[in-house]
Parts: structure tokens; sequence; C-alpha cells
């Protein structure tokens, strides 16, 4: 293994830079992806592209624990899309517009289903995102106050229940 030194720093920093100016975080990736493997193949653009795609990506996307992870947030996102698609997103804003009273209870009250629906640690988000996203708009919350509250409650209560797939991919 070769050490980099000071260059290996340089994706993550141009994967957040180009995030940040673009606000296009799949752009940001793909140029990480492409700026590590630049690196790693002496600054050959070709060599590079080949190795993202088979060393890098390709790789990662065959092993095991991470088709798993795919798979299940492709289930809960079709999911939600279906919750979405069907009028069942917004049927329970309705319901949770005339049980809440102000945007301090809609934020406990997210963090409570937080804390009950733990699938996943992203699938949490995936599922109890969508639904209150219009509850907040309503009482007039920034989403990323509901993304804060969603991730400060997923990740902990995935790690601490042991039969979900988390705790136990993590633990390997």
């Amino acid at each position: 293994m070769q050490d980099y030194g000071f260059l290996s720093v340089v994706p993550p920093l141009l994967t957040i830079i180009v995030a940040i100016y673009s606000r296009n975080v799949i752009l940001a990736l793909i140029i990480g992806i492409l700026s590590g493997s630049m690196i790693i193949t002496g600054y050959n653009p070709l060599a590079a592209l080949l190795n993202s795609v088979e060393e890098q990506v390709l790789k990662e996307i065959a092993a095991g624990t991470q088709v798993q992870v795919i798979l299940a947030i492709m289930i809960i996102g079709g999911f939600v899309n279906l919750l979405e698609q069907s009028g069942g997103a917004r049927a329970f804003a309705g319901v949770m517009t005339r049980v809440i009273s102000s945007g301090a209870k809609a934020q406990v009250l997210a963090w409570l289903s937080g804390l009950a629906i733990f699938f996943t640690d992203s699938g949490n988000a995936l599922i109890i995102g969508p639904l209150y996203r219009s509850v907040f708009d309503q009482f007039r919350l920034c989403r990323e106050k509901l993304a804060y509250i969603l991730d400060t409650t997923a990740s902990p209560i995935s790690i601490l229940i042991p039969f979900i797939g988390w705790a136990r991919t993590s633990c390997r």
C-alpha cells in the first residue's frame, strides 16, 4: 500500500467543495471518485476511469452487505413512493395538523416517530421524512430541522436495537 500523504486529502476536499458550490451531491461524488482514481493511477485519465468503475464502484456494489442495503432501501423507497402517490402522506399530514397545534409539538412528534420506527438508519429517514414534510411546511418549520431530528434519532436507535440489519452488519 502506497502512502499518498497530503494527496489523500484532495478527493474528499474536492468532493465537499463541489457539493457546496454546485449543490449536486451525485456530481460531487463522481468527481471525488474520479480524482481519487486519478491519484491512484498516476494521473492517467483512461486508467482512472477504468479504475473508478471497476475497482471502486462495481467492487463495492458487488459486496454482499452493500447489495442488502441497496435492496432494503429500494423496497422502503418504493413503499414511500406508493404512500405519496396514493395520497396517504397527504392524509397523514391532514390528520396530524388537526391533532398538532404548534410547531414544537410537530417536532416532538417527529422525534417520537423517529424513535418508534427503526428499520434501518436510512430507512427511518425515508419513511418518516415524507410523512412529516408537509406537516413541517404547514407550521413553517424548515426541512433541515426535520432532517436533523430524523438523523439524530435514526442512527442511535438503529445501533441500540440488536435485531435489525444495521447492528448485525456493523458488528461483523
